[in-house]
């Protein structure tokens, strides 16, 4: 019937969806840690100028959300202005873009501050 195939479409969609947005990941991850790599030498020369942790944070903090949050925040936050059903399932998104975010912040941090001061 319509509904079996229904369902059967819409697993296919989050399955097809959940790859993709894997491979981005892995995309950003990888094109991130080769940034970083680069830029090594630069943190450590702005930490022996003075740089504190903090404003380095700051640093790798507004990178990660200029690649991760700049396109899909205002999106999400556009289509909660259109009601439910729409704005629940934005909102869903934007707690999990924000998630992701949060989760690679502490991972590049911990990539360019490896030791405790």
């Amino acid at each position: 019937g319509g509904f079996a195939a229904l369902m059967v479409r819409g697993s296919l969609y989050l399955i097809s969806t959940v790859a993709f947005f894997a491979l981005e990941l892995f995309s950003f991850c990888a094109s991130t840690n080769e940034i970083l790599r680069q830029e090594r030498r630069a943190f450590a020369i702005r930490r022996m100028c003075g740089a504190t942790r903090a404003a380095l944070t700051v640093r790798l903090a507004s990178f990660l959300a200029v690649g991760v949050l700049a396109l899909p925040v205002p999106s999400c936050l556009a289509l909660t202005l259109l009601g439910p059903p729409v704005s629940t399932g934005a909102l869903a998104a934007l707690l999990s873009i924000l998630l992701v975010y949060v989760a690679l912040l502490c991972v590049f941090l911990r990539r360019v501050f490896p030791g405790r001061e």
